[in-house]
């Protein structure tokens, strides 16, 4: 691979921690934040952010994916991987089960309750395994130093407390 490809491939490649924080951090946060407000168009706000966030999350995997393949590489041979690899499969799951199970115009299960606690916590389970292939990513990084992976940390962590405080401003300001 010539020089120019490796840049290419590598300034590609850091698209998938930036659409990663993005969709989970950034557009995770604030449809799960707001749909603590609750009504009608709180819930369908959330469950636009988290069809968005799905989205991005399955461009920012097909980067890697697309990386892989160039090079040659085995998909699925760290933890990292393995545990993004579930992160989106039940992210394309709940979005999918939910956009008609828990819909509020014509879901299906929209007055069980059980269904709504069952994707309450299967939601926040997500968000914790979220995090969890987050940080295993920032550990498995090899190019760039470790004061990068350290400062994308930081980032994300100054992103998601500035998001929370974002949505608990407007909670304040529309209740």
């Amino acid at each position: 691979i010539s020089e120019s490809n490796v840049d290419f491939a590598y300034s590609f490649l850091g698209l998938h921690p930036f659409l990663m924080l993005i969709s989970s951090i950034f557009l995770g946060s604030i449809g799960t934040i707001f749909r603590k407000i609750g009504g009608y168009d709180f819930t369908k706000f959330h469950g636009i952010c988290l069809y968005v966030s799905t989205v991005i999350m399955m461009y920012a995997t097909y980067v890697v994916w697309n990386l892989k393949e160039q090079e040659r590489l085995n998909h699925f041979s760290s933890f990292h991987a393995k545990l993004g690899t579930l992160v989106i499969a039940v992210h394309l799951f709940t979005s999918t089960a939910s956009m008609y199970g828990l819909h509020p115009d014509f879901g299906s299960f929209k007055h069980s309750k059980f269904i709504a606690l069952l994707h309450r916590y299967l939601g926040r389970a997500v968000i914790g395994l979220t995090w969890l292939a987050c940080i295993s990513g920032f550990f498995n990084l090899q190019s760039p130093p470790v004061e990068t992976s350290a400062a994308t940390i930081a980032y994300s962590l100054i992103e998601y407390g500035f998001v929370a405080g974002l949505a608990f401003h407007a909670i304040k300001v529309l209740i």
